[in-house]
């Protein structure tokens, strides 16, 4: 309960508090604020942590939770590092970090940064849904209207929130090579 983790910890986070019980507590509301998506609450939280008082596991959980927080506020720069660094690291947010690195890298047109990690989260059933999408978007804005039509064929024969923007990708790259038929 959010009410008891603040009157429990908001003592502890006073900054003439024991110093080797602050960054813990700051952490654990943060996290507490996270799990409730509050994001806008959660990141002024895992600012005032320094990581360096984290253990590894701790570490890795306020890295991207922190990245996650700055990509919901939309400040992608401050996100991206961030997740540049989580993407290369095999555990349980080796697939996360993956896409929203993509995302980023997309949005801010890096394209094959975007593409060789979309391709990484692709591989995760929780993002294969819309992998292509972006994928096909990419290729398209690079004039790649065979893959284009490639990455359709795959996201046609499964769920996807996008499938009629897919349609239409695929109706525009068949327009573009001229195939009017």
């Amino acid at each position: 309960d959010l009410r008891f983790a603040q009157e429990f910890f908001t003592p502890v986070t006073r900054p003439q508090a024991d110093p080797g019980l602050r960054p813990l507590a700051l952490h654990r509301i943060a996290c507490i604020y996270f799990d409730q998506k509050k994001y806008n609450k959660a990141l002024p939280k895992y600012r005032q942590v320094d990581p360096a008082d984290l253990s590894d596991d701790e570490k890795a959980v306020y890295d991207f939770r922190l990245a996650t927080c700055y990509f919901y506020q939309k400040d992608f720069d401050k996100a991206r590092p961030v997740f540049e660094k989580l993407r290369t690291t095999q555990n349980e947010y080796y697939y996360p970090a993956n896409y929203y690195y993509a995302y980023i890298s997309y949005k801010q047109g890096d394209f094959q940064n975007a593409l060789k990690s979309f391709r990484i989260a692709g591989q995760s059933e929780l993002y294969k849904p819309v992998v292509p999408y972006y994928l096909a978007n990419i290729r398209f804005m690079q004039h790649d209207y065979d893959g284009v039509i490639s990455d359709a064929a795959t996201l046609t024969a499964s769920s996807s929130p996008y499938l009629t923007e897919m349609q239409q990708l695929v109706g525009k790259s068949y327009f573009e090579k001229g195939q009017y038929e």
